[in-house]
């Protein structure tokens, strides 16, 4: 049996599950990010994107769960493009319902044009590609902190249940709250921190990016070991 991390593992130990469990990484991690000018986005988009000398804030936010105080939320976004100079990207791992949230989000901003929504893109080697290009990614989900530790992003994670808080362990980050209870002083600070801090937190995402893709292959292996044993054995097919 494989599992992604080891709080699973543990997990599985606690209710009596015996034999062999192999702790491996989410399969994501064998991605391979798209680089800007393939991915399919408005040229504004694009350029905005591209440009450098200000903080990108990329946000990964669920409309199934959503920040319950999100108009608190969208004043640290204007205190982010007020005073850092900011610009706001949002990038929606569910291409759907994300979307709209953000789409939300933006006229209630009091520089709505600092605020982009990437839509339509469906393709996680593109997702992870715009989000590698951000500065500091802000996410209420799993998947939006996976793909953007694949270029060694910043992470700022809220919490939709453990699932996000045992990603972020190994970097020695936790999470500013949950949707439900999110510390909106705490989700400014940490975004403060890690724009400030982002060549220490990159040396440290490097390394964990490292770990978490070996792991990976190791499990890829033991899979083509089963395989082939299970294929070189005698009997009916």
């Amino acid at each position: 049996m494989v599992v992604r991390d080891a709080e699973s593992e543990a997990a599985l130990r606690r209710v009596g599950v015996q034999g062999n469990i192999l702790v491996g990484s989410d399969a994501a991690l064998g991605l391979i990010p798209a680089p800007l000018e393939k991915i399919s986005m408005p040229e504004p988009i694009r350029k905005a994107m591209s440009a450098t000398g200000s903080p990108r804030v990329g946000l990964c936010l669920s409309a199934q769960d959503a920040p319950k105080n999100l108009s608190a939320v969208v004043s640290v976004l204007d205190r982010l493009i007020a005073d850092a100079n900011a610009t706001i990207f949002g990038i929606p791992i569910n291409p759907v319902t994300d979307s709209r949230l953000v789409r939300e989000i933006r006229p209630q901003c009091k520089a709505p044009e600092r605020v982009f929504v990437l839509e339509g893109i469906i393709d996680p080697e593109e997702v992870a590609g715009a989000l590698g290009q951000m500065d500091v990614i802000v996410s209420t989900r799993l998947h939006g902190l996976i793909l953007a530790s694949l270029s060694d992003i910043p992470l700022v994670g809220i919490s939709r249940g453990t699932k996000i808080d045992t990603f972020l362990r190994p970097f020695g980050l936790r999470p500013a709250g949950s949707f439900q209870n999110l510390d909106v002083a705490e989700l400014e600070q940490q975004i403060r921190q890690r724009l400030a801090q982002a060549a220490e937190f990159r040396q440290r995402a490097a390394v964990v990016r490292l770990e978490r893709r070996q792991a990976l292959e190791t499990t890829r292996q033991r899979l083509k070991s089963l395989l082939e044993r299970i294929a070189d054995e005698p009997g009916p097919r």
